[in-house]
């Protein structure tokens, strides 16, 4: 895998985090990802849902591996990301129950001089169509139904369920992230002892 990071999670020096900010924006951009969510202060992107039809979209290049091209052009998949930057040191207990209370008080990472881990995580979503039956006779003996209970929820007449993430595609995307930075891989911070 040409520009595959050795881990989906890799460091930033600290100082550099708006020159990373922005690596990490482009580096969706130029997969053809539509962005959702930039929030430099949060330290978070997030994209919206991108489809896929494996070897019918034969430009995407989210797919990794034979099968999972394979898996994309038999079942309708999405992929989403999310890029995040982290502190090096895992938050206490009592620091995430005063966010959760008032979030106004979260850090905001444009002004933050340390090191900074950046994560991504990919997520493969697949449609799901629960009120089909399939006859395993005849296809035209199909059927259809309607389950009452899925209508307050909005999850008729199709609805899309998380099955796994994808580490390959994240490695990637660290690995162009880590590119744009002109940077050697970088361990992520470690946290302060």
């Amino acid at each position: 895998m040409r520009g595959a990071a050795p881990s989906p999670e890799i460091g930033v020096a600290p100082g550099r985090y708006a020159e990373a900010f922005e690596a990490a924006r482009e580096a969706l951009i130029e997969a053809r990802f539509e962005l959702e969510r930039v929030d430099a202060a949060a330290g978070v992107i997030t994209t919206r849902p991108k489809q896929s039809a494996g070897a019918f979209t034969f430009w995407d290049t989210e797919q990794s591996t034979p099968a999972q091209q394979l898996e994309d052009t038999l079942h309708p998949q999405r992929r989403l990301v999310r890029v995040s930057f982290l502190p090096p040191e895992p938050p206490d207990d009592e620091r995430i129950e005063s966010q959760a209370m008032a979030p106004t008080h979260m850090p905001d990472l444009r002004g933050h001089e340390d090191g900074l881990r950046l994560s991504v995580e990919v997520v493969i979503e697949r449609r799901n169509r629960p009120n089909r039956r399939i006859e395993t006779e005849s296809i035209r003996r199909s059927s259809s139904f309607v389950d009452t209970g899925l209508y307050p929820r909005r999850m008729t007449p199709e609805y899309w369920v998380a099955v796994r993430r994808d580490t390959n595609l994240a490695r990637r995307i660290a690995g162009r992230i880590q590119e744009r930075l002109g940077d050697a891989p970088q361990a992520p911070a470690e946290p302060a002892s």
